[in-house]
């Protein structure tokens, strides 16, 4: 029986009736797990869907990987956009997770005090980013459910 576990969507290529990606399975074989701990990961999966994702980047590797290349290119350039549009937050961030600065934490070389300070100037750092944000204060769940409808509309037409 010749069944079909992929499905394109919008660009993207999905596990068939499912939300889960293409990517998340193959990024979690090619990281070395196996096709029963990656079925174990996606409960929306069934450990023949994991089997038929994996077969499917087998047989069309070359297309798969230049899709994930993109995808990667794609996502650092935004990246590097939202590193560009909040350069004092993002530069904080990078100190605080500086794996020398983790280390001294756990070694107990930060007091509580500098951890909380450090935290505190964090969160301002995030609120300046929130004000100047375009982004509206609630999100319209209106216009969201509206998009839903529209989104599972559009799909339904193109089954038919």
């Amino acid at each position: 029986m010749n069944q079909s576990y992929i499905e394109q969507i919008n660009g993207g290529y999905y596990i068939k009736g499912t939300r889960v990606s293409l990517d998340s399975v193959v990024y979690r074989w090619l990281e070395g797990l196996s096709p029963d701990t990656i079925a174990d990961c996606f409960p929306a999966l069934t450990l023949e869907q994991t089997y038929g994702a994996i077969a499917y980047y087998l047989g069309h590797r070359a297309e798969i990987d230049a899709y994930l290349k993109a995808a990667n290119e794609e996502y650092e350039t935004f990246r590097q956009r939202i590193r560009a549009s909040y350069a004092r937050l993002s530069s904080r961030l990078d100190d605080l997770l500086d794996a020398e600065n983790l280390l001294e934490i756990k070694r107990g070389e930060w007091s509580i005090e500098r951890v909380k300070a450090e935290a505190e100037r964090l969160f301002k750092l995030a609120e300046e980013a929130y004000v100047r944000s375009s982004l509206p204060a609630k999100p319209d769940t209106q216009k969201a459910e509206n998009l839903c409808m529209e989104i599972i509309s559009h799909y339904h037409e193109l089954k038919l």
